[in-house]
């Protein structure tokens, strides 16, 4: 913390390199609990955990095809990405509007993130309502037709937005 703003370097890089080893250490968290899992799963349900994994996805690779497959698998790193960036971003921003108080500034960036966290649950919760209450009354009803027989462009749609969303 007193280092944060002594270093000779603008603020942009500074929380790029703050961002850039925050998610190296989710990472090597992430290495970790898969590590955990390997060797707490050695010996037989291991290899009968990786014959039904791999099963799975070549089952899912044959119904779906190469091109979207690829497409998959892009959109899930894209999306654990950015979903780890949007969360260390939102603590460093909370963190940095804590730190305009005066006093007590821990309490004023716990407060922020409070105040973030009920916002962007109310805003959705609205939304939702909103979805739903068009929903019952049968103005989807064509729309979700179509989404139920495009089922993959559907995934990939939703992928999509959800990237929109994080970005």
């Amino acid at each position: 913390g007193y280092l944060t703003f002594a270093l000779p370097v603008n603020n942009a890089q500074h929380i790029f390199v703050k961002l850039l080893t925050a998610i190296c250490c989710q990472a090597i968290c992430l290495l970790t609990v898969i590590l955990a899992a390997i060797i707490a799963l050695s010996g037989e349900p291991l290899k009968e955990f990786l014959l039904m994994l791999t099963a799975g996805i070549s089952e899912f690779y044959e119904d779906i095809g190469a091109v979207s497959f690829i497409a998959f698998v892009f959109d899930i790193i894209v999306i654990a990405l950015l979903s780890v960036a949007g969360n260390m971003l939102l603590y460093y921003a909370c963190i940095t509007v804590g730190q305009t108080a005066k006093k007590n500034r821990i309490l004023m960036a716990v407060g922020a993130y409070f105040i973030y966290y009920v916002a962007t649950q109310v805003i959705f919760t609205v939304i939702v309502m909103i979805f739903k209450v068009l929903g019952m009354s049968g103005v989807f009803d064509g729309i979700v037709m179509w989404l139920d027989d495009h089922m993959i462009l559907t995934m990939h749609l939703t992928m999509g937005v959800s990237i929109v969303i994080y970005a």
